[in-house]
């Protein structure tokens, strides 16, 4: 019964996908992916820092009970010129909402907005499309562009300095996504933030843990090496 509801929503999903996009293609709106907008005089170093994803598109379905929670980047600004590195936190609800842990890259192709996010599995843009900095972000990502500037694998989401999201920079952002972004609103969903992962915590407990073995080692050799002297 329950792989039977499941198989359920998951048609329903796909439909609703694609009426939704057959109303977007009807619309006159420009999808092509090389006339998106972006942030002018875009600032990559004061752009660096964390952020709390707080709505993301869901393209392909994703059962609730599994979608992450307490999904968070830190960026970390080395110079200009120099790759920014990102480190990634949830807590996945598949595993008892264990942290997980990641880390990315940011790569400045043009010194513009639009940037490339790259991981040890896959690359894709990532362009910030609106930022006060401050507040709040609105990032779009495609993996791949047809020849006709159709986008083949979007992503987008839109990012807080804080947990939440005022209703006022909200509503900015959310018009944004309206006004340049061929993609349907009612497909962003909320991400819940509820627990947040420690910083590097598993970087630092496997650092502690090598630590550790490596003093244990260093006293046996002392110890047995002793009669010896």
């Amino acid at each position: 019964m329950a792989g039977e509801n499941m198989s359920r929503s998951k048609f329903v999903f796909y439909i609703f996908i694609c009426v939704t996009s057959l109303i977007q293609n009807i619309n006159s709106k420009d999808c092509n992916v090389h006339n998106i907008t972006v942030q002018p005089d875009f600032d990559l170093q004061k752009y660096c820092g964390t952020w709390y994803e707080v709505k993301w598109l869901e393209t392909v379905y994703i059962q609730p009970s599994q979608h992450y929670e307490d999904y968070r980047h830190i960026y970390t600004y080395s110079g200009s010129g120099e790759n920014v590195t990102v480190d990634i936190a949830w807590r996945d609800p598949a595993n008892i909402n264990k942290c997980v842990y990641n880390t990315a890259r940011l790569i400045e192709k043009d010194g513009d907005a639009k940037i490339c996010f790259v991981t040890a599995k896959e690359r894709f843009s990532y362009w910030v499309l609106k930022t006060d900095y401050t507040s709040y972000a609105v990032v779009y990502g495609c993996h791949s562009v047809t020849s006709d500037g159709a986008c083949n694998g979007t992503r987008s989401w839109i990012w807080s300095r804080t947990k939440t999201l005022s209703q006022d920079k909200m509503a900015i952002a959310e018009t944004v996504i309206s006004e340049r972004l061929c993609v349907n609103q009612s497909l962003y969903l909320s991400t819940r933030h509820n627990n947040e992962c420690p910083p590097e915590i598993v970087s630092a407990a496997n650092t502690d843990s090598v630590s550790r073995r490596w003093l244990l080692l260093c006293l046996v050799f002392v110890l047995v090496g002793l009669p010896a002297l």
